[in-house]
């Protein structure tokens, strides 16, 4: 299982409206419709996105076997909906 994690690294505390490349840098996935698309933000860096930081889960599979009708499993990407990364990134400073 691979695990996406979206990263907001601020210099200051700016609107999200008032983002610029010298207040904050984003790990976040390109063109997932939300005002913390890195491609949206900084189109200079479009070619060049890093994207989110990730997190990888393997299953033991000599320790923890899966069952015999699951064949050999299903890798799974999580990745946050735009709705919860517009929830989750944004600062709320006093309140």
């Amino acid at each position: 299982m691979k695990i996406y994690i979206s990263i907001e690294d601020n210099c200051e505390i700016t609107d999200v409206n008032e983002f610029g490349e010298d207040t904050v840098e984003l790990w976040t996935h390109t063109g997932i419709g939300t005002p913390y698309d890195r491609d949206l933000l900084f189109a200079v860096n479009a070619g060049t996105d890093p994207g989110p930081a990730s997190f990888t889960i393997n299953r033991d599979l000599a320790n923890n076997p899966l069952p015999e009708d699951c064949a050999k499993g299903v890798a799974v990407e999580l990745k946050r909906s735009a709705a919860q990364i517009n929830y989750d990134m944004s600062i709320k400073l006093d309140g």
